[in-house]
């Protein structure tokens, strides 16, 4: 179950195709030394990036809390860091173009 709508709940199963077992058995995962399990997620078409990473990030504690205490959660890569750096800059730098005055 990921979500609760309506009442209901929302089973991974509702959204896409689970198969009990790996993919692949012959690759296998490491994080810093440890085994791990690689979780890719990826935005639908049309989606916004920024803001499926944020409610990803959100959910994050929830998450961490409903699995083993052994098991931790870690965000290895975001790639919506540059895009968030790229908006911000936008948002810092001043508008020059439309006051400059001819030279």
């Amino acid at each position: 179950m990921i979500a609760w709508r309506n009442g209901a709940p929302v089973r991974l199963s509702n959204i896409g195709s689970v198969v009990n077992g790996v993919e692949n058995d012959r690759v296998a995962a490491w994080y810093k030394d440890q085994p791990a399990a690689v979780l890719d997620i990826q935005r639908q078409p049309g989606a916004n990036i920024v803001q499926t990473v944020q409610l990803v990030k959100d959910s994050l504690p929830r998450l961490q809390a409903a699995i083993p205490s052994a098991i931790t959660l870690t965000i290895v890569t975001d790639r919506t860091e540059t895009i968030r750096a790229s908006v911000r800059d936008v948002q810092i730098t001043p508008d020059h173009q439309h006051h400059q005055q001819p030279t």
